[in-house]
């Protein structure tokens, strides 16, 4: 029985002719991490390698190259819009361009794009880098991530440090890990980064009741798995009225009671993705997220996501049994 699916990948360009190096990574960025048209001002001396592994949306990949150039026009390929991608560059440089940002990325840092939109990257070489590819759904609680692309992620710091060793980790030990377990490892590193982000960018010209805000929902991003967090219970925790509360939610047209809900959806939905093949119970899933009544969890997750829960993971099992790439399946 099938437990796991990956393709694993190790690829190089050394032994092709030079007119076809760059058409032969074009078409393996379609499949490794999303659609892209390559070039280069010197393609006779265009060399790359790639080693790695991708798992339906999930993939990292260690590139080693020479200076070439991407540019990201969604509507010229078929590729997963619901995907971002990090780059940690070890040497060499990288200059984004997106939603009229651009940014210079050195060693020791990151950088996010997000794959819906178009982008640019000038790749200048020689450069050693890992790419990651991960699925917007696994960023819970739902931070504004598009704020976040094309703005340089240090890797230093605590964080930075924690960050890094898991892009390190997984890439050395993701070929052969539990399936499931890879999951749960991208989800941890998905909150990781929002940690990243909240610690270098959140805190730039936000007002009194911004920063107040951004308070109340840590601590509901936190606490939401526990079923006797209610609107009330945030009030005295936080030592803000209920008719406060409201009114700092409202500025984002949503209310205290709303949005502890849609962190709660959000939870079930990330642990359906991550318990695909454990069969995690529907009822255990929504226990855990906080909730007390079932028939009240699956009326709100279809409400939220269109599917009931079960036939949301019911199209999460039909994606793993027909990737686009050819898979090497795990017993």
């Amino acid at each position: 029985m099938k437990t796991a699916q990956r393709t694993l990948i190790d690829l190089s360009t050394a032994a092709l002719k030079c007119a076809e190096k760059l058409e032969f990574w074009q078409d393996m960025t379609r499949q490794a991490m999303v659609g892209c048209v390559i070039s280069s001002s010197e393609p006779s001396a265009f060399d790359i390698h790639v080693d790695g592994f991708v798992q339906n949306d999930l993939s990292i990949v260690d590139v080693r190259c020479t200076s070439f150039e991407v540019e990201r026009k969604p509507e010229l390929f078929e590729a997963p819009d619901d995907v971002v991608l990090l780059f940690f560059i070890r040497s060499g440089k990288l200059f984004v361009e997106q939603d009229n940002r651009s940014a210079l990325i050195e060693p020791d840092n990151g950088v996010m794009v997000a794959c819906d939109r178009p982008y640019k990257l000038h790749v200048l070489g020689p450069h050693e880098a890992y790419s990651v590819r991960v699925p917007r759904l696994l960023f819970i609680p739902k931070n504004n991530i598009d704020a976040f692309t094309v703005r340089p992620i240090p890797i230093s710091g605590i964080v930075g440090n924690i960050l890094w060793s898991y892009v390190y980790q997984l890439y050395k030990n993701g070929k052969t890990a539990d399936d499931d377990l890879v999951i749960r490892i991208m989800h941890s590193f998905a909150n990781i980064l929002a940690v990243t982000f909240d610690q270098n960018y959140r805190q730039i010209h936000l007002t009194s009741r911004e920063r107040t805000l951004q308070r109340v929902k840590a601590f509901i991003d936190m606490n939401c798995h526990r079923a006797d967090l209610t609107p009330a219970a945030v009030s005295a925790r936080t030592r803000l009225t209920p008719r406060y509360l409201n009114k700092l939610f409202e500025a984002e047209k949503t209310s205290l009671g709303r949005y502890l809900l849609a962190q709660r959806l959000d939870k079930a939905a990330a642990d359906i993705v991550s318990s695909v093949d454990a069969r995690k119970s529907i009822t255990q899933i929504a226990l855990d997220a906080g909730f007390k009544d079932l028939s009240h969890f699956s009326s709100a997750f279809r409400a939220r996501f269109d599917l009931a829960p079960s036939a949301y993971r019911d199209r999460l099992v039909a994606g793993k049994r027909t990737g686009n790439l050819s898979e090497t399946d795990e017993q």
